[in-house]
């Protein structure tokens, strides 16, 4: 996706907000490029989102979570069940992304513990999961406030 995005190609996607499998797996199988979990405004548990991530990356396409707030204990999750990206809501400086990027990341880059989880498959493919998350992990910035908007050119250049 990220390769897409530098590339300036349109990707296109859709929000799932609702706990079915059969409705993941029909909407996972039409080609999106995106598509986003919503966890701040459904009530999709961490459990439903991994089941849902799951059935997202059997078709190849690019599994974001929105997550509800800039946690540590919220990015780590959503990172071990296997989300390739996070949609950051209420962005209104450039020291959110900045926390978001050292939750999201493990030591140099960021602060993530290490845990044996399906993101790398139980620690099975640590190594790789490792170099992929230096480099991919896409980080999606919700300006909500116009505030934000004094610092825009910090935000999306961190």
């Amino acid at each position: 996706m990220k390769k897409k995005l530098r590339n300036k190609n349109i990707l296109l996607g859709t929000w799932l907000t609702l706990y079915n499998n059969n409705l993941t797996e029909i909407i996972a199988s039409t080609n999106f490029d995106w598509l986003a979990i919503d966890l701040e405004h459904s009530s999709l548990s961490f459990k439903e989102a991994e089941d849902m991530i799951r059935i997202i990356e059997l078709y190849g396409t690019f599994p974001l979570v929105r997550l509800t707030s800039i946690s540590s204990d919220t990015i780590k999750k959503v990172m071990d069940i296997g989300a390739k990206g996070l949609i950051i809501p209420n962005v209104n400086s450039v020291e959110d992304i900045i926390q978001t990027i050292k939750y999201a990341h493990y030591p140099k880059k960021g602060i993530r513990g290490v845990g044996l989880a399906r993101a790398n498959r139980h620690g099975t493919n640590f190594n790789k999961y490792y170099n992929w998350q230096k480099k991919e992990v896409a980080i999606i910035a919700q300006i909500e406030n116009k505030s934000a908007l004094d610092t825009i050119d910090e935000i999306f250049s961190s």
